[in-house]
């Protein structure tokens, strides 16, 4: 008989949680796992073409003003929990995030096997967030984190209940991998990001400023109207390209010499980095944080650099060590490579399984 899950995520869209649940849906599909997802399917993203038994839309639209958002959500919260309701108690409640919090109430109270895959980590909590915590806590049967890093922020309660799986890149990405255009005449910075401030976006753009030899590529989870918003005291940088959301970041990928993550770490804490992973692929170096789960990923000076985003002038340094060296980047390319491997499919799906019993 199939086992039968429930998959709760409340954002669709192109960043790395719902990319990852989309990752563990298709591997629990292509072992004939009984799945249903539920989420905001209004929304393009990476959960819009999973391979599931059923998917159901339940509405969410991203509202600029705080009651607008507190609805929106309170609304996936009530409407999620009364399709959960239709669902059979022997069903496991996969929650993606800690977001989906009613559901886990009320899939505890109903006795279902409750697992939360944690991708998130706030060393200083707010009240909602010390909150959303304390319901993993008293519902989660077993629990995934992205990284020690994410383990590491858990109360002891939950630390018992939890194991660390790393993410990986799913086979569809090795298959859609396209040749590396090693004939670019000027070697091109990558960054792929949302459109907000704490992730370090006007400190890409600044480098792109102040290092005109370099082609400085800037891929938003944005359209284009918010880019042009957001953006326009840095349109006019010639060497700085800023591009709406992409549902295909290979040519991206194929065309640049290195990837960076330049999220602040006084304001968030990025706890892997799943597009540092798919760059690695490509044989990029990094630049990322120096704190978080993402520096799990990264070996200083062998596959790339931990630098706070605020330190201009060793970021600078860093990147111009890199691609002005070529011996030392080919070997720093090697690495990432060799890196990525690290991060099997075949390995991140058995390790799923095994939570999942």
């Amino acid at each position: 008989m199939k086992k039968k899950i429930v998959c709760i995520h409340l954002l669709n869209g192109f960043t790395g949680s719902p990319n990852v649940l989309a990752t563990v849906i298709n591997g629990l599909f292509n072992e004939n796992y009984d799945v249903t997802l539920l989420t905001s399917l209004n929304n393009k993203g990476f959960l819009s073409d999973v391979n599931c038994a059923q998917k159901i839309n339940i509405s969410y639209v991203f509202k600029k003003n705080i009651i607008g958002r507190l609805f929106q959500f309170l609304k996936f919260q009530f409407l999620a929990t009364l399709l959960l309701l239709k669902r059979n108690r022997n069903a496991i409640v996969y929650l993606n995030t800690i977001q989906p919090f009613l559901p886990a109430i009320l899939a505890k109270l109903r006795g279902n096997k409750v697992i939360y895959h944690i991708h998130e980590a706030y060393p200083k909590k707010s009240f909602f967030t010390s909150f959303l915590f304390f319901i993993v806590q008293i519902t989660a049967t077993k629990i995934i984190c992205v990284s020690e890093y994410v383990l590491n922020q858990l109360d002891v309660k939950s630390k018992q209940k939890a194991s660390v799986v790393y993410n990986s890149l799913p086979l569809e990405f090795y298959a859609n991998q396209i040749l590396k255009n090693e004939a670019v005449n000027q070697k091109q910075i990558l960054m792929v990001s949302s459109a907000r401030e704490y992730k370090g976006v006007f400190e890409f753009c600044k480098l792109a400023l102040l290092l005109n030899e370099y082609n400085f590529v800037l891929v938003c989870d944005a359209s284009k109207q918010e880019i042009s918003e957001l953006f326009k005291e840095y349109k006019n940088i010639s060497n700085l390209q800023i591009v709406e959301t992409q549902m295909d970041l290979h040519p991206f990928y194929a065309k640049s010499n290195l990837i960076m993550n330049l999220s602040n770490p006084s304001q968030i804490i990025e706890t892997f980095g799943l597009t540092i992973l798919e760059g690695m692929s490509y044989g990029l170096p990094c630049i990322i944080p120096p704190v978080g789960g993402i520096t799990e990923l990264v070996t200083e000076g062998i596959n790339g650099y931990k630098v706070d985003s605020r330190k201009t002038e060793e970021l600078i340094n860093k990147i111009r060590l890199m691609l002005d060296n070529d011996a030392k980047y080919k070997e720093m390319s090697n690495e990432a490579i060799k890196m990525s491997k690290n991060f099997s499919f075949d390995v991140f799906m058995n390790k799923i399984k095994l939570v999942i019993g």
